[in-house]
């Protein structure tokens, strides 16, 4: 058992999104990523992959299958496999997420 606390691992580059990997175990992977104003992670689906988002702070917004959707802190966004998703941080604070990656099975 690991236990994290965000505090503690917050990293913010002005440069790019930074991504920190908590837990790479069998199909699941955590990550924690972080998103000065105006950074952003490009629409792209996964064909055998299911991703949870938890918006820990900060507010933005994703694009979900073609939709563009605000998000705040404490939101929870569910993307199943083949879902189109993409994340902006187009507020004027900074934007923490934790995801969660379920990898299925290719031959399902």
């Amino acid at each position: 058992m690991q236990k994290f606390n965000v505090n503690d691992l917050q990293e913010f580059s002005a440069d790019k999104r930074v991504r920190k990997t908590l837990s790479k175990e069998g199909k699941i992977e955590v990550d924690l990523i972080f998103y000065e104003p105006g950074q952003s992670s490009p629409e792209h689906a996964h064909k055998h992959q299911d991703e949870i988002f938890y918006v820990v702070s900060g507010e933005g917004s994703m694009v979900i299958n073609g939709e563009k959707v605000s998000v705040k802190e404490k939101d929870i966004i569910l993307a199943p496999s083949g879902t189109t998703h993409g994340i902006n941080n187009d507020s004027s604070s900074q934007l923490s997420l934790l995801f969660v990656k379920n990898k299925r099975p290719q031959n399902v």
